[in-house]
């Protein structure tokens, strides 16, 4: 009698802790929450289930994350990205997933400020320990104001609130955000303001087998991804900034 081996199923199932971030991010992850967690929640206990594997979540500050996996504390950490706090672990030593998700993120202003130019932005707020986006030399200068916040929804109310002129805060971020709390105002994202599209990975220093595992997984299960991409109401970022810009061509 003979059976399938499944050559991608690992021969022993483990028990391995990721570090993520100690606030609401959704819909990208929100492990304050005791049900929904987000899109990587989403995504990694579907691996689970194939895979045998265990995942335990750890909250931490964003500072922290990349000070744990150089330690040894945690095996995983997400989100992650080379461009992310350089020189705190070197890149040698870091192995990443692919992108599990691709994100836009950049510079969030209320709807009646759309035609808002560079010169007129003097403060930005942003989540505690979040990478400020290229803002042309400005912030270099010292004509830029990095105002830190607890988590994305009081950095978007110090831009309602007038006491800053725009908040770096993921667009889908946002969104989940506007709608879930309408006092805070309409807001959208300037095609003319720095912006970004960034790939979210998984990194880990000391389990290089685990990311080729969840490499092997991502890519041989594009269509169940993008089933949970939809789910959580995360769309091609480079499509969205096509549709800003249109909208901002016709606003002017």
């Amino acid at each position: 009698m003979s059976c399938f081996i499944n050559p991608s199923q690992p021969a022993k199932a483990e028990t391995y802790i990721v570090g993520l971030q100690n606030f609401d991010y959704y819909p990208h992850y929100n492990f304050t929450s005791d049900q929904d967690r987000g899109f990587i929640w989403a995504v990694l206990e579907l691996y689970a289930t194939e895979s045998g594997h265990t995942f335990i979540y750890q909250t931490m500050p964003v500072p922290r994350l990349q000070i744990e996996l150089a330690k040894g504390t945690v095996d995983l950490i997400y989100p992650d990205n080379p461009i992310f706090h350089p020189g705190i672990t070197e890149s040698t030593e870091k192995h990443y997933s692919v992108d599990v998700v691709k994100t836009l993120s950049g510079a969030i202003i209320k709807r009646t400020n759309v035609n808002m130019e560079i010169n007129e932005v003097s403060k930005v707020s942003l989540p505690f320990g979040f990478t400020p986006l290229d803002w042309k030399g400005k912030e270099k200068n010292g004509d830029i104001d990095f105002v830190e916040t607890e988590d994305s929804l009081s950095a978007l109310q110090l831009v309602e609130q007038g006491k800053t002129d725009v908040a770096e805060v993921d667009y889908f971020v946002t969104s989940y955000l506007s709608e879930a709390n309408p006092t805070i105002g309409e807001f959208t994202l300037s095609p003319v303001l720095p912006h970004n599209i960034v790939g979210f990975k998984l990194a880990s220093i000391k389990q290089h087998g685990l990311i080729k595992q969840i490499n092997d997984f991502l890519t041989g299960n594009e269509s169940r991804i993008d089933e949970l991409k939809l789910k959580y109401g995360i769309h091609d970022p480079e499509n969205l900034i096509k549709d800003i810009q249109s909208t901002y061509v016709r606003s002017e």
